[in-house]
């Protein structure tokens, strides 16, 4: 025999709190199990359904893709580099290049109308990359299309460091001075370890841009931060794994995850991870995968009504 879900005892808070309060037998206090997101924001353990107001029906975010971020100390190595991630699956590559940059060595072999490519700028000669860039593009990409990402002083950087809410008001100044662009809204988001905090931040930055700049299109890039990952007693795969499945939860863009530098090893294995969250698990598959988790719906909205 099997039971409809209206067919299950609905249970409110004080219920579950006396059932609670009874298998704990007194040891906490119930009242005091909040999830704390810094000094700012605080919700209790024991949140139910009547207590959760949506703040949206769905949120519409992109597919994310698998990203690799390449550090290579010469642009023949940065190319050589690029392709094994490409061949072991990278939808997403990520250079660092300055004025000097010959882009005809970087994109050797590399197909730009199939990969989504990030460019970091170094140094202020902003312009001249740009115009190298374009003659490459003109010369061998004329008639197809390319998705390339520049990121520069325009480009607003929510840094590992920073609380939540300190990002969360950095993103809603950075919209109202982009209220009126037509432009892409560009944001690089160091993925912190608070994971349902992570994955609220994320939906509700998305929710705040589609409030007030909705002429823009919002462009998520999330990665990890080396301090995220330094001097824990665990593998740092194991960290950088749910940090990678809250920036899929998160609905980013493009996520990065550990950056190809010397160890070529990790930064496969953190990729393939990523294919395990696409592939297996189709995180990228559902629309808005965190809508209906009273928790995170909870976080979103206090986050979201932070000034």
């Amino acid at each position: 025999m099997s039971l409809s879900w209206d067919e299950f005892k609905k249970y409110n808070r004080n219920e579950w709190m006396q059932k609670a309060e009874s298998d704990l037998k007194g040891k906490y206090d119930l009242n005091q199990l909040n999830y704390h997101i810094g000094k700012d924001i605080s919700i209790s353990s024991f949140i139910t359904a009547s207590e959760v107001t949506e703040v949206t029906a769905v949120i519409n975010g992109p597919i994310s893709k698998s990203g690799v971020s390449i550090k290579a100390h010469t642009t023949e190595e940065a190319n050589l580099k690029a392709l094994q991630m490409l061949n072991m699956g990278a939808e997403a590559l990520s250079f660092d290049v300055n004025a000097d940059v010959n882009f005809e060595v970087l994109f050797k072999d590399i197909f730009l109308d199939m990969v989504r490519v990030v460019l970091n700028f170094t140094g202020t000669d902003n312009t001249r990359i740009k115009e190298k860039l374009s003659i490459y593009l003109n010369s061998f990409y004329n008639d197809k299309d390319t998705d390339i990402i520049l990121i520069n002083t325009e480009t607003l950087d929510l840094a590992y460091g920073e609380t939540h809410a300190e990002r969360i008001r950095k993103a809603k100044s950075f919209y109202s001075a982009n209220v009126d662009s037509q432009n892409d809204v560009i944001l690089r988001v160091a993925l912190k370890k608070d994971f349902f905090a992570q994955i609220s931040e994320l939906r509700a930055i998305r929710l705040i841009h589609t409030q007030e700049t909705a002429t823009s299109t919002l462009i998520i890039l999330a990665y990890i931060d080396e301090e995220s990952i330094r001097g824990e007693e665990v593998s740092p795969l194991i960290v950088c794994n749910y940090l990678l499945m809250s920036a899929y939860f998160g609905m980013c863009d493009v996520v990065f995850g550990i950056p190809y530098a010397d160890d070529g090893e990790t930064a496969r294995l953190s990729l393939n991870m990523q294919h395990i969250f696409k592939e297996e698990s189709y995180l990228d598959s559902v629309t808005d995968p965190m809508a209906g988790s009273y928790v995170v719906t909870s976080l979103t909205k206090a986050l979201m009504e932070i000034i």
